[in-house]
């Protein structure tokens, strides 16, 4: 069914949702599927961890707006673990007081089967026999959007976004609701809430490297954390059955191509990894939609595994970005816009869910991904050179030498305790700079996501951009 979704997409096109809405018309089983959306499993991460106001320079890198410095959520604690339990399957509202998925059928729905197949997280408790497992009651009309559906999948799930129990008679609330928003956002005036908490994904693209003539490399960034990403990439409508590679992500401006440039490539780089912080709890990235399929008709469907108990040594959730490479030759998704995030791509992340509101294209990362430590304060004035003593005007020819020798002396020591005021003056910030790893751990974490010109990458270093070894997938 997924797959029959992928090619209805096209250029231009995100496809449509007809393969899944016309089964339901012929078997209305299939409406069962739709388990999920991206508020379930809403305030399974608690809020207070996460402070959404937190805002960096321009154009710098919003990794991460944890709180916390450790920048994961550690899932096997008893109040993590069971959380959740009223809202495992289906959206957190109800639609005509039944509890239902969000109309379609995506990476969302999948990643919820696999977890409550093999008892994970949260489902670990669910029951040996899931026939016994109360899921979803079925949404209205959705029979009826069988060839009578007039909405792109973005623009269904841009819809949800507004109100999870949207139907096509709210569509004139909704345009109301598209009305003000941009009046308000080209005021700079907040925008209007829709009938439902969803934050915005605010996820960004940048420009990370290029291989002249072979293609280029981009990172999908994404703030905050999330458990389960189901984004659309305009101009990668040409991706095809793409595996969410283990290899390490390739440096930023770092020029190298994947084994095959001719096809595209998904790769992941953890915020803890762009800190230079240990990866080791953090939980197993994988395909949501399909086992080894991540990337497929522009369609990028990632999610982290849950801990199958207590003690599973990947217990956390990490955040991350993704990286993919787009070969040469390929169509822009529009003039002057290799790739674009578009508006309606949408996260289940533990809380009340994320859908990205606007279309975002590469934007140039350059010096604003480096950062470090505060620069040194200014070094104090050096003091006033001594004036030379005057020369005794009955002194002979030789002694007139003499003194001048001893002033540009003079003038060479100032000189000297000048340079050395400047250089003990930079011992501090030396050392500052020589700390232990530890010390640069915690220094790093509250300026995550950016580097210093000029700095070692700290993901490059020994130990860092390391992956988990072989791909895991559902037991």
């Amino acid at each position: 069914m997924m797959y029959e979704q992928y090619a209805s997409v096209s250029p231009g096109n995100s496809g449509t949702n007809q393969a899944f809405t016309c089964k339901v018309q012929t078997t209305p089983q299939f409406e069962c599927l739709d388990v999920a959306g991206a508020t379930t499993l809403q305030d399974i991460v608690d809020k207070e961890l996460f402070n959404s106001s937190l805002t960096t320079a321009e154009g710098a890198l919003r990794s991460n707006v944890l709180t916390h410095s450790d920048l994961m959520v550690i899932m096997t604690s008893g109040s993590v673990r069971n959380g959740s339990l009223t809202n495992r399957f289906g959206m957190a509202a109800t639609c005509d007081s039944k509890t239902v998925g969000d109309g379609v059928i995506n990476g969302m729905d999948m990643y919820v089967y696999g977890a409550a197949h093999f008892r994970l997280g949260v489902y670990s408790d669910i029951g040996t026999d899931l026939s016994a497992v109360a899921t979803v009651q079925g949404r209205e009309y959705t029979a009826a959007r069988c060839n009578d559906d007039p909405f792109e999948r973005l623009e269904w799930q841009q819809r949800i976004a507004w109100s999870s129990c949207y139907a096509l008679e709210n569509e004139a609330d909704y345009q109301t609701y598209l009305t003000g928003r941009r009046r308000l956002s080209e005021s700079d005036e907040d925008l209007p809430d829709s009938t439902q908490p969803h934050r915005d994904l605010a996820g960004r693209i940048y420009e990370w490297a290029s291989v002249p003539g072979l293609g280029e490399w981009f990172l999908v960034q994404l703030p905050e954390i999330n458990i389960v990403v189901d984004l659309f990439l305009r101009g990668a409508e040409a991706a095809s059955d793409v595996i969410l590679s283990n290899q390490a992500a390739p440096g930023f401006n770092e020029s190298v191509a994947p084994a095959d440039p001719s096809k595209f490539s998904l790769r992941f780089l953890r915020h803890r990894e762009t800190a230079g912080m240990d990866t080791s709890s953090c939980a197993v990235l994988q395909s949501s939609g399909d086992q080894l399929v991540g990337f497929s008709r522009g369609y990028v469907g990632v999610g982290q595994r849950l801990p199958d108990d207590e003690d599973a040594p990947r217990n956390s959730l990490c955040g991350f970005d993704l990286v993919v490479w787009k070969p040469a030759g390929l169509a822009d998704a529009l003039p002057g816009c290799a790739l674009q995030l578009a508006a309606g791509s949408q996260a289940l992340d533990g809380r009340a869910g994320a859908t990205q509101l606007r279309d975002s294209c590469p934007e140039t990362l350059g010096a604003m991904y480096e950062l470090t430590d505060q620069p040194p304060p200014p070094a104090p004035p050096a003091p006033p050179a001594p004036p030379a003593p005057p020369a005794p005007p009955s002194a002979p020819e030789e002694e007139s030498n003499v003194v001048i020798v001893v002033g540009a002396v003079l003038v060479g020591a100032s000189a000297l305790c000048f340079c050395c005021t400047v250089l003990f003056g930079m011992v501090p910030w030396r050392k500052e700079k020589q700390q232990t790893g530890e010390d640069r751990k915690a220094l790093a974490a509250p300026l995550i996501g950016r580097v210093h010109v000029g700095e070692k990458q700290p993901w490059k270093g020994a130990g860092y951009g390391r992956r988990d070894g072989p791909r895991h997938h559902w037991p």
